[in-house]
């Protein structure tokens, strides 16, 4: 009877020594917590980073062809002019002095034209007849037609003169906005070289393009037509759109750097994108929509060894019961084997494909095999069977030593654990009073 008792003990003992190890080691792997993420469904894109300034489409520069002082500006900054508008006005007094000038020179020269002309006509009839000679005749000829010149002469400097008045009246060429003005009244203006810009006026600010330089390794993914996105720092979170329109065959070399050109058209409607802004261009040269779509760290993540033989020996033991299917020998798709040949290979075997691990409604992790595409740095397209949108994927491991540092720090004001296992606090003495009184 004793021998038996002994025996149904250590039989219990057993049990209960095997029920602790079975359930010590499902917490043991139970207490691994993991940061994970969603599978989304969007849009990736692969990019050329470049700068560039924003400018009107077209823009002309109105000066003067003569010298004077501006008595009168008619535009300023942001005015909108219409073509042939009066936008300034130089002093026409020495202009009008100038063509009454030139009208008295012209004067003169018709006056004296007529008497060589007079002169002229008397004389032929004389030559004729042998009257004055050749050498006298010739000269009274030459004179003549010198004064014809002349007078020719004088009337182009009227209209000269006429022309230099009306230059005096500063007209917009275009319509378009005035989006820089140079002058102002009372200043003197030359124009004996070249003329003097006196506004710059934007036909159509609606339309406006930037210069970006595009580096040479990168130029032969730029073509025609090409969608571009940009920013600028006026409207950080907002991006706007364009299209190449040029690509300038000119290179630029500076500091052996070799950039090229690239013109973009942008749109511009509602006016919020100015002359001169800095525009922060990516050129996309690769763009898919509506896929599947990962961070790159989760295809980077690799489960340890210990939780791999832990994985794997939670598996067999789970299938021990199905003697059949062990029997047939079914193990290249078995969970152990998918383990062991991740453990081998690594997340990422080989170009274009991964193993993200998926963390399914018990807590558990399994792997999955699947295909990359197209990536931007920090997302991934990837393609699988069983991956759908929403799948929690694992992105990495919980670190439990800063949390239990933070559970294990207390307030101050809060009861502290004493030395030998009580908990106490403190009296107005400097001593402790015990738990629950004397």
């Amino acid at each position: 009877m004793k021998k038996k008792t002994i025996i149904i003990i250590l039989i219990l003992i057993a049990a209960a020594c095997g029920t602790y190890f079975f359930f010590a080691g499902k917490a043991t792997l139970q207490k691994t917590e993991y940061k994970t993420v969603e599978i989304t469904r969007g849009s990736i894109q692969n990019v050329i980073s470049s700068t560039g300034s924003l400018n009107p489409v077209s823009t002309v520069e109105v000066g003067t062809q003569v010298s004077g002082t501006i008595v009168k500006v008619t535009a300023d900054y942001n005015d909108i002019v219409t073509r042939d508008q009066i936008i300034a006005e130089i002093d026409k007094e020495p202009l009008i002095n100038k063509l009454n000038q030139v009208k008295a020179s012209f004067m003169r020269s018709e006056a004296q034209y007529k008497q060589s002309e007079s002169k002229y006509k008397r004389n032929i009839p004389l030559h004729e007849k042998g009257l004055i000679s050749d050498d006298e005749f010739m000269s009274i000829e030459t004179d003549y037609l010198s004064q014809k010149a002349a007078l020719e002469g004088a009337k182009a400097d009227i209209e000269t003169a006429r022309n230099n008045l009306s230059y005096a009246i500063i007209r917009s060429p275009v319509n378009g906005t005035v989006i820089s003005r140079s002058v102002e009244v009372g200043q003197t203006v030359a124009a004996s070289f070249s003329a003097p810009v006196l506004f710059i006026i934007a036909e159509d600010l609606q339309q406006m393009e930037i210069l970006a330089d595009v580096d040479e390794s990168d130029i032969g993914k730029i073509r025609q037509d090409q969608e571009v996105s940009f920013t600028v720092p006026a409207y950080p979170e907002r991006n706007f759109s364009g299209v190449v329109s040029q690509i300038r065959l000119q290179p630029v070399t500076s500091q052996s750097v070799v950039t090229y050109t690239v013109v973009i058209k942008a749109s511009n409607v509602d006016g919020i994108l100015f002359p001169g802004m800095t525009a922060n261009v990516d050129f996309i040269t690769e763009k898919v929509d509506d896929v599947l779509t990962v961070p790159s760290m989760t295809l980077r993540f690799k489960p340890s060894d210990d939780q791999l033989a832990k994985l794997r020996q939670m598996r067999q033991n789970q299938k021990m019961g199905d003697r059949g299917k062990r029997d047939s020998g079914s193990v290249s798709n078995s969970p152990a084997r998918s383990t062991q040949n991740v453990k081998n290979n690594g997340s990422q075997s080989e170009s274009g494909r991964g193993v993200l691990w998926i963390l399914d409604d018990n807590g558990d992790l399994r792997p999955e095999f699947v295909k990359t595409g197209l990536t931007d740095g920090s997302s991934v397209e990837i393609q699988g069977r069983s991956v759908k949108e929403g799948m929690l994927v694992v992105s990495g491991v919980i670190d439990k030593s800063k949390k239990k540092k933070q559970t294990a720090s207390r307030s101050l004001f809060a009861p502290q654990r004493m030395p030998g296992g009580t908990s106490g606090r403190r009296s107005s003495g400097g001593g402790v009073a015990p738990r629950g009184g004397s």
